[in-house]
């Protein structure tokens, strides 16, 4: 029985590993750029930014206790775990930087006011796009502009929704493809405006 305890305590530990494992991967992979983005617009606030680093560091504690049961129970080699481990603390002295990097450009982006605008012009085609569709879903800033501009983008999805972000933000359609950018400039200098039968819908 009491060989029995120790191996249900690793159990437990390997299970809650995995998980940090596998959210702080999700984080690091799939969700930096959203953070980012939600960070910047004022969504998050900064902290948000140094979450991968944190779930990370959990993940590492949880591993650290899990070699130390193996050595304990299982005889697992003292050395080994150690390098394991070390290996561990290695990689989150590359994550940790960026993350405090992240965290100071977010608290520095929202002591200076909206950052959507200058997103919109950011060297990634995914965040060019999620910073549009965050300007779609606002009622407040001169966003209209920088999304026409989105219209030519070389990206499809950029593209799709800088579009879909003017629609958002005017309830007007104007097609899409090169004649589209120019009644959208044009709507902006007042120069023209679309027929009523041209609204989108509700």
């Amino acid at each position: 029985m009491s060989a029995e305890v120790p191996n249900v305590q690793a159990s437990r530990v390997r299970v809650l590993l995995y998980v940090a494992l596998a959210l702080s991967a999700a984080l690091a992979l799939l969700g930096h750029q959203e953070i980012q983005l939600r960070v910047m617009d004022g969504s998050l606030p900064p902290e948000t930014r140094l979450a991968p680093a944190a779930v990370f560091f959990i993940a590492l504690l949880l591993y650290a206790v899990d070699r130390v049961l193996l050595v304990r129970n299982r005889g697992y080699p003292s050395g080994k775990a150690f390098f394991q481990v070390g290996f561990g603390l290695m990689l989150i002295t590359f994550l940790l930087p960026g993350g405090l990097r992240d965290y100071q450009d977010g608290r520095s982006h929202r002591r200076g006011g909206d950052a959507v605008t200058a997103l919109m012009r950011h060297s990634d085609a995914r965040v060019r796009a999620l910073a549009a569709e965050v300007a779609g879903n606002r009622t407040e800033g001169d966003h209209l502009g920088a999304l026409v501009e989105l219209l030519e983008d070389p990206s499809e999805s950029v593209r799709s929704s800088a579009q879909a972000a003017l629609e958002r933000r005017t309830g007007k359609r104007m097609g899409t493809g090169p004649a589209a950018v120019t009644a959208w400039q044009n709507y902006l200098k007042g120069a023209a405006a679309p027929a009523p039968a041209e609204r989108a819908a509700p």
